[in-house]
């Protein structure tokens, strides 16, 4: 049977009420600074004063403009390089530092990166990247409802233009992106490789024995909900599922159904669709497929299911 061997322990993580850590310290130290400078500035007008008096000398020389601005730039240097040496993290930094997925995120994380979550590099960190088109909408709410913690922003629409066949078409999706994070970026790294060592450009991937080790039948069923559908979709009678994995090598997508043959203990196959290698369940594995995956599908993504056994 499919089981679940992601042995992460990991707390719930919910959404922290983060406050500006140190700004009130961080602006009285300003505050102590200016003032300090400002009292050292006026002790030094006094001693030239007296001095001045003194010598019965021109105060003009002493407080010319000149010694003025060079008081006032040396004043507000000072007071830069004592803001500078205190580092005070951000909202989001301190956020990140807390932020980590929970053992459902994570099952599901693993699904969809079989299916169609992607990744992006931000400055240091990757960050997640989701989208589907104006008919999933509910099914990307969905998604957004379980990785909330990890966005700054809800859905989008967003306008994707695409050629196909020298024919230009625009496709209206929805779409969230998440924080960048360390976590993240160990993800990419793991699915995103260069296969060309003269090439910058990293293509997706599946690490080998990653279902054998991380997939469970939650992340199943959310693979399904990505790139899944009814293998006999004309005729509507068969209890097959295709697994739509036409963007990985023959080889990948092979050792891919044999990793899910020994987990679930099904009998899928590699067949050809559209030019492209994609993963077939039998229709004998109906039954086992259902009792596995059926509890974690969302109502909106039903329709991708075989009808059930007359």
């Amino acid at each position: 049977m499919c089981s679940n061997s992601n042995n992460n322990n990991i707390s719930n993580s919910k959404l922290f009420n983060v406050t500006y850590l140190g700004s009130k310290e961080f602006w009285m130290l300003a505050i102590t600074e200016q003032l300090k400078l400002c009292k050292q500035h006026i002790y030094r007008q006094k001693a030239a004063r007296e001095k001045a008096k003194n010598n019965n000398t021109d105060f003009s020389t002493i407080f010319s403009t000149d010694n003025w601005l060079r008081d006032r730039k040396f004043f507000y240097l000072k007071i830069k390089q004592r803001l500078s040496s205190v580092r005070q993290p951000s909202v989001l930094t301190a956020y990140k530092n807390k932020l980590t997925f929970t053992n459902e995120q994570r099952d599901i994380l693993y699904g969809c990166m079989l299916g169609d979550l992607s990744v992006r590099r931000a400055a240091t960190n990757y960050s997640l990247k989701y989208s589907q088109s104006h008919i999933h909408k509910q099914y990307v709410g969905h998604l957004y409802d379980i990785f909330y913690n990890w966005c700054l922003t809800p859905p989008a629409p967003n306008l994707r233009t695409y050629v196909l066949h020298g024919k230009e078409y625009s496709q209206l999706q929805w779409q969230w992106d998440s924080i960048s994070h360390p976590e993240i970026t160990k993800l990419a790294e793991s699915f995103y490789i260069s296969k060309d060592p003269n090439s910058n450009i990293k293509t997706k991937t599946v690490p080998q024995y990653f279902i054998r080790d991380y997939i469970t039948p939650r992340s199943v069923a959310y693979w399904f909900m990505d790139d899944g559908s009814k293998s006999d979709s004309t005729k509507n009678e068969g209890k097959g599922i295709m697994f739509a994995t036409h963007g990985f090598s023959y080889n990948e997508v092979s050792y891919m159904s044999q990793e899910l043959n020994t987990k679930c203990n099904w009998n899928t196959f590699v067949t050809k669709n559209k030019g492209k290698h994609v993963i077939v369940t039998s229709g004998r594995d109906y039954e086992s497929f259902m009792e596995l995956v059926y509890p974690y599908i969302h109502p909106s993504m039903y329709y991708k299911l075989p009808s059930k056994r007359k």
